[in-house]
């Protein structure tokens, strides 16, 4: 569109004849109003052309004048928009309600819109929409056959990435489900009443697992031995200074994690890593005690699962003994040697109560660190010798 204007000294008509070539004017237009100030409109010009034209003038009295040629060359045509109507894939937890946006992209001078989605109804709810960017919004659902729909305007005409609208949705299906949203653009247009290219990309609901807060279940602890000497670094029979501890978790929602063993009250780490038995559901890990003598304890073991939740309630019992303390006090003293040699001459009490070969047998006949498995006057030297200095503690 074009406007031609010009001025005469006195009123008369207003003529403009144009076309694509100097001097051959095969269109025009007239106004037969008497002005002095006159203006043509030219409609329906072809874009990136130049057009010739002139402008005639005639007076009531018939005088007419014509001006000289003029020329002027028409704009490019706008490239055409094209919009994208969208809505996202979004997963929600059974029972979860999330509102989920419907946007038009890339829009110039959004006029009005109208959209419909169908999805299924035994896995969502459509609770409600919200009105996005856009004025007089209006929309309707009918959560029974899974179908909605919403319109909206704008007199001044929107632009850029503009929210249409919130869908509502409510997860009513379970792990798993998947419900499509198929988005329909029923009208898109412009504030010229244009409809406005554009492209549709539906979206989806998944329902996803609900948070695990559960915590993994830990049974069936045990230890191969519930009694064991402290480890002093001397060697010992084989078995008696150490113990395997073993527990059964399982976690059906996530997995466990980990499982770890509170031994800081023998010596060890308060979270000592379990390893897992391979092809089960068994943790288990091998421990001394260098700490605690003469003490039982419940060492607590600690389940994870990959959630996060973690399970204390289970531990097992372990008694640590000192070799050599046969008579329970934590010294190592004379009352010791006593208590063996009376036991050894068959006196009472101590002939009824004989003192545990694992704590009172300290040393082999033959000078072994590992003993022999009795106790004897071999065991009673060697206490004697570690309480002058001349040997180790037991």
């Amino acid at each position: 569109m074009v406007t031609i204007t010009w001025e005469t000294d006195e009123a008369s008509d207003s003529l403009v004849r144009y076309g694509t070539e100097s001097g051959n004017y095969v269109a025009d237009e007239y106004d037969a109003a008497m002005v002095t100030s006159h203006s043509i409109v030219l409609t329906g010009l072809s874009p990136e052309t130049v057009y010739y034209f002139v402008v005639d003038s005639t007076d009531m009295s018939g005088n007419s004048v014509e001006g000289v040629e003029i020329d002027f060359e028409t704009a490019a045509s706008p490239a055409p928009q094209t919009a994208t109507v969208s809505i996202d894939d979004v997963t929600i937890a059974p029972t979860e309600v999330i509102a989920v946006p419907v946007t038009i992209r890339d829009v110039t001078a959004l006029g009005g819109c109208a959209i419909s989605i169908v999805y299924n109804a035994s896995i969502v709810d459509v609770t409600g929409v919200t009105a996005g960017e856009m004025a007089m919004f209006t929309y309707n659902i009918d959560d029974g056959t899974g179908w909605m729909y919403a319109n909206a305007v704008d007199a001044e005409g929107l632009d850029g990435d503009v929210v249409f609208a919130y869908i509502n949705l409510a997860a009513v299906g379970t792990f798993g489900d998947v419900s499509p949203l198929d988005l329909t653009v029923e009208e898109l247009f412009d504030v010229t009443y244009s409809p406005i290219d554009h492209t549709v990309v539906g979206g989806s609901v998944t329902i996803k697992r609900p948070p695990d807060i559960d915590p993994p279940v830990v049974s069936d602890a045990s230890v191969s031995r519930d009694t064991i000497l402290n480890d002093n670094g001397r060697p010992r029979a084989p078995g008696t200074s150490t113990t395997v501890i073993e527990v059964t978790a399982t976690d059906v929602d996530t997995g466990v994690f980990g499982v770890t063993i509170d031994l800081s009250q023998i010596g060890g780490s308060a979270a000592q890593p379990m390893e897992r038995i391979a092809g089960t559901d068994r943790w288990t890990v091998a421990t001394n005690a260098s700490d605690g003598v003469n003490i039982t304890h419940r060492l607590v073991i600690n389940a994870t699962d990959n959630s996060g939740n973690h399970d204390d309630s289970v531990g097992v019992t372990l008694t640590v003994l000192r070799r050599g303390d046969v008579c329970r006090d934590n010294v190592i003293d004379s009352r010791d040697v006593r208590y063996i040699t009376r036991y050894l001459a068959s006196i009472e009490p101590e002939a009824s109560s004989p003192p545990d070969a694992m704590v009172g047998d300290v040393v082999a006949i033959s000078g072994g660190a590992e003993g022999d498995g009795i106790v004897d006057m071999a065991d009673v030297v060697y206490l004697l010798r570690s309480m002058s200095g001349l040997e180790d503690e037991p």
